[in-house]
């Protein structure tokens, strides 16, 4: 036993002379556990071994104690050289093929699978970090919940899954049949209807439902649970309606276009209005925030993030940007100059008031330097208002007034609104 290896100590428990004698012809115990393929290769490998030392009884034992340490020993190749095996004795021997390209199979396991390619691309997107540029990142995005819900549309068994399925590039065709729609839109849709697909499959184990009493069913059960928001109802059929849509599923066979679940998604919606508060508009900046924004971007002493989100405000009132506009401007297009800060943007909202100011290009003067609402500039038009013995109520606020970024004289008289002898032909201040 002195010469036996360690790897070889499970088959010394069962005869020591056998893991010396097995352990002079195999390399390993992987080895050995191959070369035994059933129960009788195990009892002949025991009587080749054994016959001489030990009696026919005892070498039936042993082969059948070796048999079942090998069946509790199974290797990917045994399972391989049994195939193998198997396949030889059904047909005759056909010379393989010559031997095709890892990375083309790879790629066309990928492109067959939403799945597979999903999970290679947030792979990617963790390798390479932040996207660089806004476009990218909008991209990269749509790509991503556009493969989630083609999977949710294969698991649902929709017509064009298996016609995509068929195609030569599938994943690239989902991204598209998706159209123009925004890589928030279908973030916001694949999330309204994730957790519907989890209780579908709790409780029907499928991951589409039959009929719209299904979907019935959901909203009660969940609002039970915990109030829907007054969002809920309209943005699961709007996930609906869009699988379908992509899924390309018949007109009359479509549960969005349900008239019972069109009418109890509306009942629902009217319904969490009335219960829930109501929409409350946030209150107008006033002259006196905007005048803090303004002293502490100049203000060298402030922490630099303060100093940042006090000019991103400032920059959202001038350029009448949203919030999300600020992600659209063009870093490389920033230009300051003493005519002011000028930029492009990317991408902005179509619709609203304030759309042809936004598109595009967004131009406003620096209030510091030429013309605004800086201390420079109100203080002596509060001066000025206070002479004519005028009280400043709660109604002076930024935002009723269109020429505030304009003309400074003009907002401080439009700060005293009603008072006749506040026009813009009066006396300006000296």
């Amino acid at each position: 036993m002195s010469n036996v290896k360690a790897e070889w100590s499970a088959i010394a428990r069962l005869d020591p002379l056998l893991a010396e004698r097995v352990a002079l012809h195999f390399k390993g115990l992987g080895e050995f556990i191959l070369s035994i393929a059933d129960e009788k290769d195990a009892l002949k490998l025991v009587r080749d071994c054994m016959e001489d030392t030990r009696s026919l009884v005892r070498c039936a034992e042993l082969g059948n104690q070796l048999w079942l340490f090998v069946q509790a020993h199974p290797t990917t190749a045994d399972r391989v050289v049994r195939r193998v095996a198997q396949a030889a004795a059904c047909g005759p021997y056909r010379s393989a093929s010559s031997r095709c390209d890892p990375s083309e199979t790879y790629q066309a396991l990928v492109n067959a699978s939403p799945q597979l390619s999903l999970a290679v691309l947030e792979r990617a997107i963790k390798a390479k970090g932040v996207a660089s540029g806004r476009a990218e990142h909008e991209e990269v995005k749509k790509k991503k919940w556009a493969l989630l819900l083609a999977q949710y549309i294969e698991e649902a068994g929709l017509p064009a899954a298996a016609r995509i399925r068929a195609m030569e590039d599938p994943s690239a065709v989902w991204v598209r049949a998706f159209g123009a729609r925004r890589g928030n839109t279908l973030k916001n849709r694949c999330r309204s209807w994730t957790p519907v697909r989890e209780w579908l499959q709790v409780t029907f184990g499928r991951a589409w439902p039959k009929d719209v009493g299904e979907i019935i069913h959901y909203l009660e059960e969940r609002h039970q649970g915990s109030p829907l928001g007054k969002t809920v109802p309209g943005s699961i059929l709007a996930s609906i309606f869009l699988m379908e849509q992509v899924g390309q599923v018949p007109l009359e066979a479509r549960l969005s276009k349900d008239s019972i679940l069109e009418g109890t998604v509306k009942s629902w919606t009217q319904q969490l209005e009335a219960e829930g508060e109501p929409v409350r508009q946030a209150p107008l900046y006033t002259v006196a925030i905007l005048l803090a924004a303004e002293l502490t971007v100049v203000r060298i002493s402030a922490p630099t993030g303060l100093r940042f989100m006090c000019f991103m405000l400032l920059l959202m009132v001038w350029a009448c940007l949203r919030c999300d506009d600020l992600q659209g401007i063009c870093p490389e297009s920033m230009t300051l100059s003493q005519l002011g800060l000028k930029f492009t943007l990317s991408r902005t909202k179509t619709s609203g008031v304030a759309c042809h100011i936004r598109r595009a290009l967004a131009e406003l003067k620096a209030p510091r330097l030429v013309e605004g609402i800086s201390c420079l500039h109100w203080q002596p038009q509060l001066a000025w208002i206070q002479t004519r013995g005028i009280s400043l109520g709660d109604g002076q606020l930024l935002g009723k007034y269109p020429s505030v970024s304009v003309d400074p004289v003009h907002l401080a008289r439009a700060m005293a609104p009603g008072d006749a002898s506040l026009q813009p032909n009066d006396e300006e201040p000296q």
